[in-house]
């Protein structure tokens, strides 16, 4: 039973996995791409300043490189937080999916143990079953005997029109497959549970 119910919650956890890793690493691949974007693009301003010959002076340039510096951290600063945030979210995701995975495995593999691998004690316990039975099969069997009563009348006092002679073999067979109905369910029932916890 416990190796039937991992390969249910491995089927149904690995997809789950996949999709997550994938769009997951999309979103910080992202991340990076905004992050070298804002890079290339503080570097092409500040060679286009040089580029264009301007003269500068040193406090300009300081200023200038402090504010780059302040952008480019400011920028990584944030970057990274937003990839805190998404990892902190992915790993509330896992552990929600994680503890509804585990308690939906926990409640299949309660439910194929009370109905497949323990179902003949379970039936056996309920007596309302075994004794129902027994009083329909005395009423059918009285039933029988009453038909059986009738077909030997109408053959002493030969009543064809009843048909009684081939109604003899028909009644025979529906007693015996009444009288030994529980039997026969009963075996039809183990067999369908040794092929569920077969497969």
């Amino acid at each position: 039973m416990a190796q039937k119910t991992k390969k249910t919650l491995l089927h149904i956890f690995i997809p789950l996995f996949i999709f997550v890793a994938v769009f997951g690493s999309f979103a910080i691949i992202d991340i990076h791409a905004v992050d070298a974007q804002t890079q290339a693009e503080a570097t092409a301003a500040v060679n286009a300043t040089l580029a264009a010959g301007r003269p500068r002076g040193l406090v300009s340039a300081a200023v200038e490189t402090v504010q780059n510096s302040v952008a480019s951290t400011v920028t990584h600063i944030s970057l990274s937080a937003l990839n805190f945030v998404l990892g902190a979210l992915g790993t509330a995701v896992f552990a929600l999916s994680g503890w509804i995975l585990s308690a939906a495995g926990f409640v299949l593999g309660l439910s194929i143990d009370i109905s497949v691998s323990k179902m003949a004690s379970n039936v056996k316990a309920i007596t309302a079953v075994k004794e129902g039975w027994v009083a329909f099969r005395g009423l059918a069997n009285m039933a029988f005997i009453f038909v059986l009563l009738f077909s030997a009348i109408s053959t002493i006092l030969r009543i064809d029109k009843y048909g009684a002679k081939s109604l003899l073999p028909k009644i025979v067979i529906v007693a015996l497959l009444l009288n030994f109905s529980f039997y026969f369910t009963g075996i039809i029932i183990d067999a369908s549970n040794i092929v569920a916890v077969g497969f």
